[in-house]
């Protein structure tokens, strides 16, 4: 679901079917053109979901990387930083294996996506 079209900034929510998955970004464009090609290139795979071995994946499809590092922070329903990870590639793999059965928002840059953790 594009949010914006015009001149401004665009967010973008993807959700699969079963609700289980949601990633977020927001897109500065100069016109609508800019939207189409925004939604190709806002991409965040956050699995599996629900978690339940205590291993969540990353992969942030074409992200720049700034200064040779992602910041990956993982807050809890109430919005308190429970965790941070610094990335050194387009994947990597958090032990959420500590925090208790509950659902948590992962935020990579600008792009969200909540999970769940059994």
């Amino acid at each position: 679901m594009v949010t914006a079209v015009s001149a401004g900034v665009a967010t973008i929510t993807v959700t699969t079917a079963d609700g289980g998955y949601t990633a977020t970004c927001s897109v500065t464009v100069s016109n609508a053109t800019a939207v189409k090609e925004a939604q190709i290139a806002c991409k965040l795979y956050v699995y599996p979901n629900p978690v339940v071995n205590g291993e969540l994946r990353i992969e942030n499809g074409d992200w720049k990387i700034e200064n040779g590092e992602l910041r990956v922070e993982i807050y809890n329903v109430n919005g308190v930083l429970v965790g941070t990870r610094r990335a050194l590639s387009l994947q990597t793999t958090i032990d959420i294996s500590h925090l208790p059965a509950d659902e948590y928002i992962v935020k990579v840059g600008n792009r969200t996506a909540k999970v769940v953790k059994k």
